[in-house]
């Protein structure tokens, strides 16, 4: 009797002991996180809860997504990296994030930013936003970001480029929404939110040139804690994470269920292939649009009509494409490219590609 007492008390005394120490081994625990500044609004909401229920630590790190991403290439440590898109697809490729782990969050669009207790700037058109870029007095962007890069890229696009030179302020090592609230430069172009103080949305870009940058999160490739990584993942995928985006006004962005493979993309029919090719016949009707899909390879594409497009990246960069008739494009790809075409034209989209395999 004096024996199974002893056994008993020993049982619940190594109980106890084994859950204290699995409780401890649980809050020491800590997550290294690299954050683009673009999710930080939603990111810095999100993490106080999720370090309470799981008594853990995350230190995270925000800065602008090519800076992070040259961290990384330059061997800096993490557990989780958010970060744009095609940036995280190439640090996949390079071996540094786990592809298996990647989840799509988010999307912001780009908006003209103004001070604090100025009027909204109505755009409607193209042309009426360029008007109001080349009536500004002076524009800021963040130089050292990925805004920044699509900022001037939209310039290009509406052909502006020129022009507009003389009046743009490029900012380094801070947001260049603080330049507009101290009152450095007239506007800013940014992504619109998590704007801060001092600051307000002027005007969204138009839908024909708006681009939306995404937010992506993966576990690094040598995480010490692949568990709690997972973990972390899945609540920022969440439902109620993704009604805390929704709230401070990101968008969702497309889920890797809804990017195919080109050869299973409808619009794509697959008419020969060897071990050195693969030719495609592609037909997108007035009015449609392809599935996502992923180019991985080197290309050659030959219009066989006119047509007016909009390739739409899978961070949500749009560039209209005026297609001509017997015209031959090579597109020379170092990374994959993930996108789908929009036909909002009057005739239908029709060309024929010829993808290296090797």
């Amino acid at each position: 009797m004096i024996i199974k007492n002893f056994i008993v008390v020993f049982a619940v005394l190594v109980s106890c002991l084994f859950a204290a120490t699995f409780a401890e081994a649980q809050a020491s625990g800590e997550l290294n996180v690299l954050s683009s500044n673009l999710a930080r609004p939603a990111i810095s909401e999100l993490i106080p809860p999720f370090e309470k229920i799981n008594k853990v630590k995350i230190k995270v790190q925000y800065a602008n997504n090519p800076i992070i991403k040259r961290q990384i290439e330059s061997g800096t440590k993490f557990d989780v990296v958010i970060i744009e898109p095609q940036m995280l697809t190439e640090l996949s490729r390079a071996g540094f994030a786990d592809k298996n782990s990647i989840a799509a969050l988010a999307k912001a669009g780009m908006a003209l930013v103004s001070k604090e207790g100025t009027p909204v700037v109505d755009i409607g058109t193209v042309e009426s936003f360029k008007k109001v870029l080349l009536s500004a007095n002076s524009i800021a962007y963040t130089a050292d970001g990925h805004s920044g890069s699509v900022f001037l890229d939209t310039l290009e696009k509406i052909g502006i480029t020129d022009q507009m030179k003389p009046k743009l302020v490029p900012v380094v090592g801070r947001l260049s929404t603080v330049d507009v609230a101290e009152g450095r430069a007239q506007f800013t172009a940014f992504p619109g939110v998590g704007l801060g103080s001092g600051v307000r949305i002027a005007c969204m870009f138009p839908d024909e040139v708006q681009t939306y940058i995404g937010i992506s999160a993966a576990a690094g490739s040598h995480t010490a804690e692949p568990a709690l990584v997972r973990s972390f993942i899945e609540y920022l995928r969440s439902d109620s994470s993704m009604t805390v985006f929704k709230s401070l006004g990101y968008r969702p962005l497309a889920t890797a269920q809804s990017i195919v493979p080109t050869e299973k993309e409808p619009m794509h029919r697959l008419k020969f292939e060897n071990e050195f090719v693969r030719l495609f016949e592609v037909l997108v009707p007035v009015g449609e649009s392809t599935k996502y899909h992923v180019h991985l390879y080197d290309g050659v594409s030959v219009r066989v009509s006119n047509a007016e497009i909009i390739d739409e990246t899978i961070s949500g960069e749009k560039t209209p494409v005026d297609i001509k008739y017997g015209i031959a494009i090579f597109g020379a790809r170092p990374s994959a490219l993930t996108h789908r075409v929009v036909n909002n034209g009057k005739r239908h989209g029709h060309e024929r590609l010829r993808g290296d395999r090797y």
